[in-house]
């Protein structure tokens, strides 16, 4: 990779950061002052969130289709803005019905501006390195999305939460704005190209012609299963450690680090997939998260606890979201240049709606069975069970 191809992932990984961190990743925070100033429930507070979230995942096709036809650009710079405006407007608030529509918008805004575009614009730029430069943008992102809930919150014991929001809008307006606005275009990429890098046939004709391939709800299948098993593990990784007698220190610390291995396995696995093709990346990663699933019941097990943990925080860790990285780049080979915003827009609300569900049925499974292994031991086995779809995506290149 180019040094303007590096500079454009740094740049898309901080307007990223900073639009996700400061809102998404925050919002939690603002519950209790926004219960506290509209004199409501912790649950109606929590509205805006939900909203938010909502309006983020269900936009992302609409923010998809509007890129295929107006480029990246124009629909990122205009995301950001609506974050911004979001913000603002939400600081102005005198009703939670109006706070929670400010927060929807900037929800769409954030649709817009970040996963979405992003994707589009360093697959394009990094063309021959696209799994390596995708992985370093996720990588940073999450590590940005880390340390902003932090200054969030001393923002909002020194000024409030009205002038932190008022804040946040400034910040997004004057870095993030300009920074997609000069760097969120995508450069033409061939549809041979997007075939041979993406391991799959190209489609050709309408959006739903593309849709309703074969090859496209493969990858729904990839995405349903591994949401399913990520979210079913990932939500109950403290939960599960404090009922083993972990103190919250310690377990907050281990759910620290599975989240720092997940930025490292983007870069190995990056550098995997630049050899070896995003395909077989993708059906590794799956193979190894299924297997080291099961260690995290090792923790209960005095004696062999420090090794289960360790062995599942750096292989579950490195591999647990790794459809994020390898999904859009087989989908451009599967829908085409043509259709790939808007279906890498669906895609994402159908790993959306299958990690939500996730977190359920461990509960009910822990509520049944009084006990762990029964949700973690069907993770494991969902993860595994996504590597046959993606494999059936090699079948059908060479049909």
């Amino acid at each position: 990779m180019d040094r303007r191809a590096w500079l454009v992932v740094a740049g898309l990984s901080l307007a990223s950061g900073l639009v996700l961190g400061l809102t998404m990743i925050a919002l939690g925070i603002f519950v209790g002052p926004i219960e506290r100033a509209f004199q409501v429930s912790a649950a109606e507070a929590a509205e805006a969130t939900t909203a938010y979230l909502l309006f983020m995942t269900f936009g992302a096709p609409l923010c998809g289709w509007l890129i295929d036809r107006f480029g990246t650009a124009p629909v990122a710079t205009l995301g950001a803005v609506a974050v911004a405006a979001g913000c603002f407007v939400g600081s102005r608030s005198e009703s939670l019905p109006l706070y929670v529509a400010a927060m929807s918008l900037a929800g769409l805004g954030a649709g817009a501006s970040t996963y979405v575009p992003s994707t589009l614009v360093i697959r394009s730029r990094a063309p021959e390195h696209a799994a390596l430069a995708l992985g370093a943008y996720l990588a940073a992102v999450a590590l940005l999305c880390s340390v902003t809930p932090v200054l969030v919150s001393h923002l909002l014991g020194a000024l409030g939460w009205r002038s932190t929001l008022r804040l946040i809008a400034l910040v997004i307006a004057v870095i993030a704005v300009p920074i997609l606005g000069r760097l969120a275009r995508a450069r033409p990429t061939s549809e041979h190209a997007a075939a041979s890098h993406g391991e799959g046939p190209v489609a050709a004709g309408s959006l739903a012609a593309a849709l309703g391939g074969r090859g496209f709800w493969l990858i729904a299948l990839v995405q349903v299963l591994a949401g399913l098993a990520f979210q079913q593990v990932y939500t109950y990784i403290v939960p599960y450690l404090l009922a083993c007698g972990y103190s919250p220190a310690r377990s907050s610390m281990i759910f620290g680090l599975t989240n720092a291995t997940s930025a490292l396995g983007f870069f190995l696995f990056g550098l995997l997939a630049d050899r070896a093709g995003p395909l077989r990346a993708l059906v590794t990663g799956a193979v190894l998260c299924g297997l080291s699933t099961p260690l995290l019941l090792g923790a209960g097990e005095a004696g062999i606890a420090t090794l289960a943990l360790a062995v599942f925080v750096a292989l579950w860790g490195a591999t647990c979201s790794l459809p994020n990285q390898f999904v859009p780049l087989l989908l451009g080979g599967i829908v085409g240049e043509r259709h790939f915003a808007a279906a890498l827009g669906l895609s994402f609300v159908i790993y959306g709606m299958a990690g939500a569900a996730g977190p359920p049925i461990t509960g009910y499974l822990v509520d049944q069975t009084h006990g762990y292994t029964a949700p973690f031991l069907l993770a494991a086995s969902l993860m595994l069970m996504s590597a046959v779809p993606a494999l059936g995506l090699r079948r059908l290149r060479n049909a």
